[in-house]
């Protein structure tokens, strides 16, 4: 059974427990954090900006202008305009090809 109190110290951001915590093995670990945001959740606590967690922080995105957006997404619909032409090339080439095929197989089932 998991340490009831240790669940609430470490909900509220108690680093001395977190540090027992994260000592503990992966299987454990893992109930405690499950336990821990189940306590967060029902008891609406709020973690603060930084403080300690079992879990690693992951790095904040930065923000992305509208222009870049904009100029992100011309840049991938002209390179999309140009595998679409590509692919209509090819498809057009391929058909010329079958359609000379076909004229000289049917010059040599005539006679030549």
């Amino acid at each position: 059974m998991l340490n009831e109190e240790a669940v609430k110290k470490a909900a509220m951001g108690d680093k001395q427990t977190l540090h027992e915590i994260n000592s503990l093995p992966l299987p454990l670990r893992m109930s405690y954090g499950l336990a821990i945001d189940d306590y967060k959740r029902d008891n609406n606590v709020q973690v603060m900006e930084n403080e300690s967690s079992l879990y690693p922080q992951s790095k904040r995105t930065s923000e992305v202008s509208d222009d870049e957006i904009a100029q992100s997404l011309a840049k991938r619909l002209e390179e999309s305009n140009i595998k679409a032409e590509t692919i209509e090339k090819q498809r057009q080439e391929q058909a010329e090809k079958v359609a000379r095929q076909q004229a000289m197989r049917a010059r040599i089932l005539n006679g030549g």
